[in-house]
């Protein structure tokens, strides 16, 4: 796959970036979490796709990451996925910044942070699995146009893809390289789906009341 047509790929993000500066001020707060990910993740691959001509981008890819989690972290915790275990919130937030200052200041800090970014995904995959679980028995109403099940949908798709990418680099399938390009061709496409997917849920998000709208 030519370098162009990752680049493409890898700027899909930006669907979902521009829709929600569209709609920012017209969409409910619970949803702005994700929102402000979606810019975050647009400035990472921009930068990341400057950076890659003439320097290393992964101490920047492991930044992102470590704010990517936070961020879905929030936007679960805004979704009431916490209210019954508030503690837990907290917990998940401090270990996985410790395993990530752990894995970045005690390892090579220009590697990739394989095992955080197993971790975090798998963590991302069971809180979007627990939400939509959650939707299904209470909101199991249009599905397909609510902008919560769209979006859990597409946290699963990917980062299920991820934890599998990150164990065959660590369990040393690195090696091959014809198999490498392969998972990560795999990888660029169902990230450009899932980015289409998270544009048309921020499209489809709730709307503010029309009083606070005024303010």
């Amino acid at each position: 796959m030519p370098y162009f047509v990752y680049t493409v790929l890898s700027l899909t993000i930006g669907a979902g970036a521009l829709t929600g500066l569209w709609r920012y001020r017209k969409i409910e707060r619970r949803y702005l979490p994700f929102v402000w990910l979606t810019w975050a993740g647009f400035g990472n691959e921009v930068a990341a796709n400057l950076l890659v001509r003439q320097h290393s981008n992964i101490v920047l890819y492991n930044v992102y990451a470590c704010l990517e989690f936070f961020l879905l972290c929030l936007q679960f915790e805004r979704w009431g996925l916490f209210r019954r275990r508030p503690s837990l919130y907290y917990v998940l937030q401090i270990c996985m910044l410790g395993l990530w200052c752990t894995e970045s200041l005690c390892f090579d800090i220009f590697m990739v942070n394989s095992y955080f970014l197993i971790i975090s995904s798998f963590a991302v995959v069971l809180m979007g699995i627990e939400t939509t679980s959650e939707m299904l028995f209470f909101e199991s109403y249009r599905l397909l146009r609510n902008s919560k099940f769209l979006i859990c949908s597409g946290l699963i798709l990917f980062f299920s893809y991820s934890i599998l990418v990150e164990m065959f680099w660590v369990f040393g399938l690195k090696h091959s390289v014809a198999f490498r390009v392969r998972i990560y061709e795999i990888l660029y496409i169902i990230n450009a789906f899932t980015n289409l997917v998270f544009a048309l849920a921020i499209l489809w998000m709730p709307m503010r009341p029309r009083y606070i709208l005024q303010w």
